[in-house]
């Protein structure tokens, strides 16, 4: 568990996630929430040119299936760009706390205790421990934030939408999602990517926003047929 602690990958990590929770939480209060409504559609614009740099560079076409896959990924993506300005503060502060929580729980508690592996078609590196630890503490997040249970179920959403794109990732041949943007000629690009610690960091905000984009999609299904 110390090695754990010590490695490169983890304080990359602890180091960006103080960054994020230090920027939620201004951003959420501030202007009813208006800036974290900036913010969030700013990465996933930058998630969607991520995913379409990596249909176009790569050699694999996705057909059948794979192609079904990256539809839904590609769309939930574009209706999660829109939906942000129009869904409700607490939801989206909702969405983002349990889709967090769900992504770093899974996380620690695999890299703790995992011992029993996803199949590699979908994740080499992903556990079975660390998938249902991470739902618990999804579950619980949503709850301690929201103070309402109806919102439990961001937490499974979260997690499928994290595995669905491991899958895509996995097809594509890509580790990273910013691999494709970090060389970009654009000093800009270069730098919106560095924030997540470049090739070697977070990979991207594809891979940030992977469980929060599927989360506000069901959100959108919700709504239109509840309104």
């Amino acid at each position: 568990m110390r090695n754990f602690l010590e490695t490169k990958g983890f304080k990359t990590r602890l180091i960006v996630s103080i960054g994020i929770v230090a920027t939620f939480l201004p951003a959420y209060y501030f202007l009813d929430g208006l800036v974290l409504k900036i913010l969030l559609s700013l990465g996933f614009a930058i998630a969607i040119a991520e995913m379409a740099s990596i249909g176009y560079e790569s050699k694999f076409f996705p057909s059948g299936g794979d192609l079904a896959l990256a539809s839904f990924l590609g769309v939930g993506l574009i209706v999660s760009l829109f939906a942000t300005s129009s869904i409700t503060r607490e939801v989206l502060g909702t969405a983002i706390v349990a889709s967090t929580a769900t992504d770093v729980g899974a996380y620690m508690i695999g890299k703790a205790v995992g011992s029993h592996h996803l199949p590699k078609k979908i994740s080499s590196n992903k556990t079975y421990e660390g998938c249902f630890g991470g739902l618990l503490v999804g579950m619980i997040a949503a709850m301690l934030w929201s103070r309402n249970v109806s919102f439990i179920w961001m937490a499974p959403v979260a997690s499928l939408g994290d595995l669905l794109e491991s899958v895509f990732k996995r097809r594509f041949g890509v580790k990273d999602s910013n691999d494709f943007l970090i060389e970009s000629d654009y000093g800009i690009v270069r730098f919106v990517e560095g924030l997540l610690g470049g090739k070697n960091g977070h990979g991207g905000y594809f891979d940030r926003l992977d469980s929060l984009s599927l989360v506000l999609f069901a959100q959108v299904i919700i709504l239109t047929l509840f309104p």
